[in-house]
């Protein structure tokens, strides 16, 4: 069995081109044009993305980008960083340079962040920027495998976003680092439908490939089979602010896993704890008990 963790932090992390932790616009704009070469209007559109959205992060205090970034609030996930801006052409040329920042290792996001911006083709744009040997091999196996372009797509989609906030190259990626990002996204919901796929044909080629140690399971469900844990465990993984509704409804499904078997029971768990409770607390954080207004009701 194995636990699951973000890979461990490198000591050095992934710089593709160059430290640009205090960069300016521009600098970061001639970086860009490099890797990813535009006609000149287009160029023009992602260095006033990057002088804006720079300005606004540069109102935040840090020493470097990723320190304004954090100090701005934006890592929580909670708000489209285009959605800061009043102009659409703005919203545009600000999204597009967030991309840029990510994928040049700017700006590290976090999971909710990252997934709240809805990048389109992000893996294509990732891939092209990072100079990782490890990461154009798995895209040669990736395309080596016999499935559809949509799952191998997935699969770099995956791949690109773990590295992505978990600040590594492909070398550093652990199983129980895919594990995590496969587990996170499904608990957030960021899959668009695709969360029950989300790291499976990736797991596959990184355990075929050799990436993982033997001693892991050779498939992402066979890692993602745990024992099966106590009402408690099963409560607290879903990490209820309410303490008191917590104990409660851990009261509650120890008297049900008396009468039901575990698989029962995890669902149930998962029904009151992550889609009717957290429900409860995003509309009402102050919400103390199962005394629900008409409001929440609603």
């Amino acid at each position: 069995m194995i636990t699951a963790a973000p890979s461990p932090a490198p000591t050095i992390p992934p710089r593709p081109h160059g430290n640009l932790d205090t960069a300016t616009a521009e600098q970061i704009a001639v970086i860009a044009d490099q890797v990813w070469p535009v006609v000149q209007s287009r160029s023009w559109e992602r260095r006033a993305g990057l002088r804006v959205l720079l300005a606004l992060l540069a109102e935040h205090p840090g020493q470097t980008w990723q320190e304004r970034w954090l100090a701005s609030g934006l890592d929580a996930g909670t708000t489209q960083v285009r959605d800061l801006f009043a102009l659409p052409t703005q919203r545009e040329h600000a999204g597009h340079a967030l991309k840029v920042l990510f994928c040049l290792r700017v700006i590290r996001p976090s999971l909710p962040a990252f997934r709240a911006s809805r990048f389109k083709h992000y893996f294509q744009f990732f891939e092209a920027a990072q100079a990782d040997p490890a990461l154009d091999r798995f895209l040669e196996l990736v395309e080596q495998t016999n499935t559809s372009p949509h799952y191998k797509r997935c699969a770099r989609m995956d791949i690109a976003g773990a590295l992505t906030t978990q600040g590594i190259e492909l070398a550093d990626l652990t199983a129980e680092g895919l594990l995590h990002h496969a587990i996170e996204t499904r608990r957030g919901r960021y899959g668009a439908g695709y969360e029950h796929h989300i790291g499976h044909l990736a797991w596959q080629v990184l355990h075929e490939s050799g990436h993982f140690p033997s001693s892991v399971p050779a498939t992402l469900r066979g890692a993602m089979r745990a024992p099966a844990m106590t009402p408690a465990e099963l409560v607290d993984s879903y990490q209820l602010v309410n303490r008191d509704v917590a104990e409660m409804l851990t009261r509650y499904l120890t008297r049900r896993s008396h009468d039901l078997d575990y698989s029962t029971l995890r669902g149930l768990a998962r029904d009151l704890c992550d889609i009717f409770w957290r429900e409860i607390e995003t509309i009402n954080p102050a919400q103390a008990d199962l005394a629900l207004s008409e409001g929440s009701v609603r």
